[in-house]
């Protein structure tokens, strides 16, 4: 009798689950819908303009000139761009502005150290594996910062 009991609180416990999840994905869905299309096609035409903006800067600007803006010798709208277009790039790939953030700054981290002649094999490895770690530390990230 009692193992009946039991069964039934579970079957019963089951179906307002399901009823729960049922209404909470169709409610979710629907923000998704809503607020998705506006976001992913602001964050597109965003992206867009960061890769016209560097695209413009490499092919119209004299490098010697992007040299010594802000700091000498550091190229900085350069990789101000280069930056901001990777990062944007990878998050609509990756569905995530954190991850795309943390490739953003593994590549431009990597033209940094090609600019001052460190850029090598053992440096490379390094900033991946610090990347892992950090996407292994932040792998149950929360869902707030996805673009989805």
């Amino acid at each position: 009798m009692k193992v009946r009991i039991v069964s039934l609180l579970r079957k019963t416990e089951m179906k307002r689950r399901r009823r729960r999840r049922a209404t909470n994905w169709w409610v979710n869905r629907k923000q998704l819908q809503i607020n998705c299309n506006w976001n992913k096609l602001g964050y597109g035409l965003l992206t867009i303009v960061w890769w016209g903006l560097l695209i413009s800067l490499v092919i119209k600007v004299d490098p010697n000139i992007v040299a010594d803006v802000g700091i000498k010798g550091a190229y900085l709208p350069f990789l101000v761009l280069l930056f901001l277009a990777v990062s944007f790039t990878l998050g609509l790939v990756r569905k995530n502005k954190f991850k795309g953030i943390v490739g953003g700054t593994l590549i431009t981290l990597t033209f940094i150290l090609a600019l001052i002649n460190m850029a090598n094999e053992l440096n490379l490895i390094l900033m991946l594996g610090l990347v892992a770690a950090i996407e292994y530390y932040w792998h149950t990230g929360s869902e707030t910062d996805e673009i989805t």
